[in-house]
């Protein structure tokens, strides 16, 4: 059996890279989520979008469990997550507004009513 071809890394991702082109042709571009001075987050709680394969794999872990304070973790990191949390509980309805603020969220993430089809996300 003759060996194996060996091809460079970096030409493999060129090649990984231009499949993907082709399968996000059609996805639309979804501008960062940001919270700023006018929200009452100052500095400004900013999501880059699209999120890094590392924070995709955490949310839609944390989706197909149903962990709600999982996904917004994943998305916001442990930093901006701790900022969230900690305004919301000097209020007395911060669970209300915790998951107020998680559905705006995944609305932006994932586009608006993506939990309320079956799958529950726009992977899905």
């Amino acid at each position: 059996m003759p060996p194996k071809k060996k091809v460079a890394p970096e030409r493999m991702f060129d090649q990984f890279r231009q499949r993907a082109a082709v399968a996000r042709k059609d996805v639309p571009q979804i501008e960062d989520f940001v919270l700023g001075p006018n929200d009452g987050f100052d500095p400004e709680i900013r999501v880059h979008l699209p999120l890094s394969l590392k924070q995709q794999e955490a949310y839609y872990y944390a989706a197909r469990q149903g962990d709600t304070f999982g996904q917004v973790r994943a998305v916001l990191g442990d930093a901006q997550y701790a900022r969230i949390t900690s305004e919301f509980d000097a209020y007395p309805d911060s669970a209300d507004l915790f998951i107020g603020f998680a559905r705006m969220l995944t609305d932006h993430v994932t586009g608006k009513g993506a939990d309320d089809v079956e799958g529950g996300s726009g992977a899905s």
